[in-house]
């Protein structure tokens, strides 16, 4: 078997490691530039590092049968010192183009200062320019890892992974924008809140719960496992949420509704209004149940299946502003199935049906009935049945 390591400084290792690495299988390897343990204060020591770690190296590494390679940046401990960084930056060009250097790295934050992000963008900008992978440095600070709060942006034609362990990483595809957070009473959980774009999770199955979470504006998905993948994209009216879920499960809890499990091969489409007033949820692939509020303890719980449509309007009532919701229910055939209105917080205002089974040949949709109006009606026929009785 064949080995690349992809992360080492050999700079400061003996002849006997590379004699090591050989004998355990490694043919190749790559040495990101960093701190050399005291700052540096002119531009030119740096110049001098990417040039030994780019041809002495590879030369040393060579003669025990590794293939070296190296990663070239400012990196981030040394990078607070604006001008020299801008000095170093700017002197970048030569040792990214040499046919040494694969990457740029390593870059990222030290101390989280503004002077170090400056540094970080300046590079990261360049990488993009050349289409370069990127080695980021990630420090922790009083038990926060770095890159917790932070926003990451995939450019045109370019991914990138977010390791969280070694069994637990999200995919980037291009164009996507998110940040990972950490809940306050979790430090170990992680919530990836996904503001544009595509994600692809790779997870155990079985994770404790409460371990992964993806945010959006439109729903948010719990108890995260297995591989999946989760695109975002939003236009002028509608906000658009697509969840496919590979392998293991997620819990989708959006206003008014929740899915309990969305299992392997299951996919919805859920689309939002910017304003909120509107959302339509679409099952693509699979089956699974949704269950929704509907203004009283029992929720309406359906099983959806491919081309099953739920539908939720929402608009705040004239006097006292209280929200009112009325829901539509639609089978993969078009047959309404639920539909009911009520307004938040007085179980007493509520108006609906559940269609039977068996309802599905009625030609015409009957019109919402209030409990009143449905007494009314009764009424209203066993006046008719006397009355026909009599005569």
């Amino acid at each position: 078997m064949t080995i690349i390591e992809p992360h080492i400084h050999m700079l400061s290792r003996t002849t006997d490691e590379y004699q090591a690495m050989y004998r355990a299988g490694i043919r190749a390897c790559v040495e990101p530039s960093f701190w050399l343990g005291t700052n540096r204060r002119y531009a030119g020591s740096f110049f001098d590092y990417f040039r030994l770690i780019l041809e002495f190296e590879t030369v040393r590494a060579a003669r025990f049968g590794i293939d070296h390679f190296c990663a070239i940046a400012m990196n981030p401990k040394e990078a607070d010192d604006r001008g020299l960084a801008d000095e170093v930056i700017d002197g970048l060009d030569e040792y990214l183009d040499h046919p040494r250097c694969v990457a740029m790295g390593e870059v990222g934050l030290n101390l989280n200062t503004p002077n170090e992000e400056y540094a970080m963008i300046r590079q990261l900008r360049m990488a993009e320019e050349r289409k370069m992978p990127v080695i980021l440095h990630a420090p922790a600070i009083e038990n926060k890892v770095y890159p917790l709060g932070t926003r990451f942006r995939t450019g045109p034609e370019s991914l990138a992974t977010l390791m969280f362990s070694r069994q637990e990483s999200a995919q980037l595809a291009s164009g996507t924008e998110v940040c990972v957070e950490a809940p306050d009473k979790q430090s170990d959980s992680r919530v990836l809140r996904l503001i544009a774009g595509t994600v692809k999770t790779s997870l155990r199955e079985n994770l404790p719960e409460g371990s992964f979470s993806i945010c959006t504006p439109n729903a948010v998905s719990k108890n995260v496992e297995g591989r999946g993948e989760y695109t975002l994209f939003t236009d002028a009216v509608t906000e658009t949420l697509q969840i496919a879920t590979i392998t293991g499960a997620a819990r989708i809890e959006g206003p008014q509704y929740h899915i309990p499990a969305l299992r392997a091969a299951n996919t919805v489409n859920i689309q939002t209004s910017v304003d909120r007033s509107f959302s339509r949820l679409t099952s693509v692939s699979g089956d699974f149940v949704i269950i929704l509020n509907k203004g009283e303890e029992e929720p309406v719980n359906y099983g959806m299946s491919p081309k099953a449509v739920v539908k939720i309007w929402r608009e705040n009532a004239p006097v006292g502003g209280r929200p009112v919701i009325a829901a539509l229910v639609v089978s993969p055939t078009g047959i309404a199935k639920h539909r009911f209105a009520y307004a938040e917080g007085r179980s007493g205002v509520a108006t609906g049906e559940l269609v039977q089974p068996g309802a599905e040949e009625d030609e015409d949709l009957p019109v919402l009935l209030s409990k009143d109006s449905e007494k009314e009606k009764k009424e209203e026929e066993a006046e008719k049945n006397e009355a026909s009785t009599e005569q």
